[in-house]
């Protein structure tokens, strides 16, 4: 009995929004210790589990809404319809088409964007 309350509580503290579900970025949790804005100075780590170096570079502009059909997607609503300008992936399995790092996607391309050495890497603003 002692074992299965001690698997429960683990499970409820590593899936809890503390490591990311249904933080929208992990913007509630970051922005209530940066006074209501993102901290600048912390890695953020989307929800699909990609990472990005601290600075605002990598913030989601706050105008941007996640789209409720695909995670990872953020963007406007224009005309009532949403319009994708960011779109974070995780990795692409590898033997799949597609970049074997996590990577981002700005106004619905298909350019991979990253932070890593060598690759193309304009940041999230538009």
């Amino acid at each position: 009995m002692t074992r299965l309350i001690c698997v429960l509580l683990t499970l409820f503290f590593l899936n809890g929004p503390a490591m990311g579900e249904n933080s929208d970025f992990g913007r509630s949790s970051l922005a209530a210790k940066a006074g209501g804005r993102l901290a600048d100075d912390v890695i953020h780590v989307s929800p699909n589990g990609v990472a990005f170096p601290p600075g605002p570079k990598y913030q989601i502009p706050s105008n941007y809404i996640e789209n409720a059909n695909r995670s990872g997607s953020y963007g406007v609503m224009q005309n009532g319809k949403f319009v994708e300008k960011l779109r974070i992936d995780a990795a692409t399995s590898p033997g799949m088409k597609g970049p074997n790092y996590g990577h981002y996607h700005l106004d619905g391309g298909k350019t991979h964007y990253s932070p890593r050495p060598g690759d193309p890497d304009p940041g999230f603003s538009p």
